[in-house]
């Protein structure tokens, strides 16, 4: 790996001769930034965007988003938009399985889920107060705050995404993992000289196959050649 230290100006230049290598060899854009990261120094891009991006104090995996998705669920607004929702279609039962399964799997083609579920997923949770405690949040002086804001902003978008998919009877969602990494670029909602902006790519790296329009956070429309990828972090001070 290279030690030379890595401005804002050459990491626009590595993603500009990506973008150059993409063309002349007709290849994927993810193996186009990999080519021009390796003639750069560097393993890969995403070795690359580790070394430009300053490291972050707050760590994000799967247990900490799962622990925000359980608190959520237990929650007494969701609970009751839950029995509510087994009252009006009492065949479905373990309600609360449903949102786990999309969360970690997302929609599979022939897989369980049917037009049945969409009450659930689109009457199953209050969205709209979630949003509205993730917006309070984003507001907070405090990293993991503004962390946590985000992903109750992201997780809620999710869930609507999932009940969109079931209504327009499409066979596939990804998992909320996958549709975090897309949502980070696409919904534009993340300040990018925020620190909780370089924590959140660093724990949920670019996707190779990006399926969100710019503006949409609705997962599942081809971006085609118009995307650049992933917007770069800001070299602001470290967090300790």
């Amino acid at each position: 790996m290279s030690n030379n230290p890595i401005t804002q100006s050459a990491f626009k230049n590595v993603k500009k001769r990506a973008k150059s290598i993409r063309k002349d060899q007709k290849i994927k854009h993810m193996e186009a930034l990999d080519i021009a990261a390796h003639e750069a120094g560097y393993q890969d891009f995403r070795e690359f965007e580790k070394a430009f991006s300053s490291p972050a104090s707050l760590i994000i995996n799967q247990a900490y988003v799962s622990d925000l998705l359980s608190k959520i669920i237990k929650s007494e607004y969701v609970q009751r938009a839950i029995r509510e929702g087994l009252r009006m279609i009492p065949e479905l039962s373990n309600s609360e399985k449903h949102f786990w399964d999309a969360f970690s799997e997302g929609i599979q083609p022939n897989g369980k889920l049917h037009s049945n579920h969409y009450k659930i997923f689109a009457f199953g949770m209050d969205k709209e107060s979630l949003k509205k405690e993730g917006y309070q949040l984003i507001s907070s002086d405090e990293m993991e705050d503004r962390v946590t804001g985000y992903l109750a902003i992201a997780i809620a978008h999710f869930f609507r995404s999932i009940a969109a998919c079931i209504e327009d009877r499409r066979e596939e969602h990804a998992p909320f993992n996958t549709y975090m990494s897309d949502w980070i670029d696409s919904c534009n909602l993340i300040p990018e000289e925020d620190e909780a902006y370089r924590t959140l790519v660093n724990s949920f790296p670019i996707n190779d196959n990006v399926r969100m329009l710019p503006g949409s956070t609705t997962w599942g429309s081809v971006a085609g050649d118009n995307y650049e990828g992933r917007k770069p972090t800001r070299d602001t001070h470290s967090v300790h």
